[in-house]
């Protein structure tokens, strides 16, 4: 049985089992990512349920930084299943979305090692850094946004799963002080995106993928 796999010079076959693009180990991990996103996002949310604020100091950095890592290998997981069906949109969205994700990472973790063994000022950062500080936010929401509507287009894995990781992210950039939950929800719709890629991945993918526009 062969599926359809979308070139901009036509249409071949693609033996059923084999996928647009398997995973494989990337897959595997980046699955482990997006459950472990899911779990870190709600004990976060407690957390600063709990204790509001920066305030818990290292902790509550390292923490930030787990999940922060976690998505961004679930991230890895999903483009390795659907890169495939990616256009220019598609792949350029992907690069910000991991460019973002990583470089947010990276700047959580700096914080987290800073304030090993001290109490959090509270204060503002240096102007430099501050600018820096907006800079990679900036970018890392730019790359969530764009990673969503790039699932949703690519149309490899349910499309769904990338509306609800959309719906998520806006909840959380615009309604976290209304609606409660929001980082855990945003963390179980990161989840939900790699059980879907981690699914599509062990049946093939039988569907009908974007390639190349």
């Amino acid at each position: 049985m062969a599926v359809e796999d979308v070139h901009t010079d036509g249409l071949r076959p693609v033996p059923h089992g084999t996928g647009l693009a398997r995973g494989g180990g990337v897959m595997r991990v980046g699955l482990v990512g997006a459950l472990l996103c899911g779990v870190l996002t709600t004990v976060h949310e407690v957390w600063d349920d709990v204790l509001p604020g920066i305030q818990q100091g290292a902790g509550w950095s390292f923490l930030h930084t787990a999940w922060l890592a976690a998505m961004f290998v679930a991230f890895l997981g999903v483009t390795a299943v659907q890169r495939r069906g990616l256009d220019r949109f598609g792949r350029i969205g992907t690069g910000v979305a991991l460019a973002g994700t990583g470089a947010q990472t990276v700047a959580a973790a700096i914080e987290a090692v800073t304030l090993i063994g001290k109490t959090p000022t509270g204060g503002d950062p240096a102007t430099p850094i501050l600018v820096a500080i907006l800079a990679v936010v900036g970018l890392y929401v730019a790359g969530l946004v764009l990673f969503a509507v790039v699932t949703i287009r690519a149309g490899v894995l349910p499309r769904s799963a990338g509306l609800v990781l959309l719906v998520a992210i806006l909840l959380k950039l615009f309604a976290s002080a209304l609606v409660p939950g929001t980082l855990a929800f945003l963390g179980i719709a990161v989840a939900w995106l790699g059980v879907a890629a981690w699914r599509a991945d062990e049946q093939g993918l039988p569907r009908t993928a974007r390639q190349g526009q």
